[in-house]
């Protein structure tokens, strides 16, 4: 429970269980220890490791089959994580066969999860309908989290179809928890909230959602397009401290997965703090070799709203998007994008910047890149600390090196020096 939660002393509690589990096994120790360890990995976003732990458990044992149930639920969450969409939905359809064997208790995981599963793809109508099934048949049965995980479902739904009213009639009578770890169980709600135009309106659970992530980024990290979702609203709130917390959480989970997926999404987020947007280019172009297709679209609306893009550009991408909103039955997605498409069209005017030369013609990934260089790091350091890959590094290298003139580090760091010292004087 400490790992799943996020508590501070879960490492030092894990030790103490297994040297307690190695002087006195118990039944089932093996399996929970190591469902414990997948926990912690998921929460530190290192998903592929955790994955790696759940593969390795044998849950044939005969004092392992009361966790069973349990294990299942985390492997299939485990490849939701890693965007194995298809996986996870044929591990779905293979447990709910078995359900009566399991257990009815996993019904609710097992529900929660599809819809999950179904919100990751796009596919909103579908888990629309998987949720308010659930939610009407099992009444007051269902564990607090089960039913609030699914009245989110139906709320990122609503809202993503403009029926905002509808929506947030829903929550009138909720009464989130916002402190932790109470608030945990709340956290997809906190996410389904962060679609909604106005998002001061929940500012207190988006804010509390955040916060979360600092102790656990497992939830977070099961709907590809929720990361970006709740940066976008921290950032309307203008909370930027928060926003740039959790785009650092996201870029380390893709430094540490190093899969299109995740470095799509770290590239969306960096964007969406930065104003930069070579970035939402970058997510657009590694989300669109996935099955997630929300985050693509969302990400193709945020590179449309960057203020620094072409008009031309601009409306293109918004076009895409809006188009793929419509496949996705989002239309009041669809909607907001085609009202900022009109606001382009009726402007008149280039959103295209005045050519720049020198140190003020980088962009904000390539600034970032060049100060650490141009202090002495290297390029595989400047990978490190930016949470991005050598190649991405490279590439802005040589961006910079082309836009200041210069062919070596040295005259990089003279170049860049000279800046520091000129900014001084001013």
């Amino acid at each position: 429970m400490a790992a799943r939660f996020g508590h501070p002393d879960t490492d030092q509690l894990l030790a103490e269980a297994e040297r307690a589990h190695a002087a006195a096994p118990a039944p089932g120790g093996d399996l929970q220890l190591a469902m414990a360890c997948a926990a912690s990995a998921s929460g530190a976003g290192h998903v592929s490791r955790a994955g790696r732990i759940l593969r390795e458990v044998d849950a044939g044992e005969p004092a392992a089959r009361t966790q069973a149930v349990f294990l299942r639920v985390d492997r299939i969450a485990n490849q939701l994580s890693l965007g194995q969409f298809a996986d996870a939905r044929t591990a779905l359809t293979t447990v709910t066969t078995e359900i009566e064997t399991l257990g009815v208790v996993a019904q609710p995981l097992l529900t929660a999860l599809d819809c999950v599963a179904h919100l990751a793809v796009g596919e909103f109508s579908e888990a629309e309908a998987l949720a308010r099934l659930a939610l009407k048949g099992s009444g007051d049965a269902l564990p607090d989290e089960a039913r609030v995980s699914l009245l989110a479902t139906v709320v990122e739904v609503l809202l993503r179809r403009g029926e905002l009213a509808v929506a947030r009639a829903l929550l009138t009578s909720e009464k989130p928890a916002l402190d932790w770890p109470d608030n945990m169980q709340w956290f997809r709600l906190g996410c389904a909230v962060a679609g909604d135009p106005e998002p001061d309106r929940h500012a207190a659970l988006i804010r509390a959602t955040i916060d979360m992530t600092d102790r656990s980024l497992a939830q977070l990290l099961l709907v590809p397009h929720h990361g970006p979702r709740l940066v976008r609203a921290a950032l309307l709130l203008g909370d930027k401290p928060r926003a740039e917390m959790l785009a650092s959480g996201l870029k380390r989970v893709a430094g540490k997965t190093n899969i299109r997926l995740w470095r799509g999404v770290a590239h969306h987020v960096d964007g969406l703090v930065t104003g930069d947007p070579a970035a939402l280019r970058t997510a657009v172009a590694r989300l669109r070799t996935t099955s997630a297709r929300p985050a693509l679209a969302d990400a193709l609306f945020d590179l449309a709203r960057s203020p620094r893009l072409p008009a031309r550009e601009a409306l293109t991408a918004l076009e895409k998007c809006g188009a793929l909103y419509v496949r996705l039955g989002a239309n009041g997605d669809e909607d907001r994008a085609r009202q900022i498409s009109r606001e382009i069209s009726d402007s008149g005017r280039s959103r295209a910047q005045p050519t720049r030369n020198g140190v003020e013609a980088l962009t904000p990934a390539e600034a970032r890149v060049a100060e650490l260089l141009a202090r002495g790091a290297t390029k595989q350091q400047a990978a490190r600390d930016l949470f991005i890959s050598f190649h991405t590094v490279d590439t802005h290298l040589r961006a910079i090196y082309t836009k200041l003139g210069v062919r070596s580090r040295v005259a990089l760091a003279l170049v860049w020096d000279a800046r520091k010292k000129d900014a001084t004087t001013e």
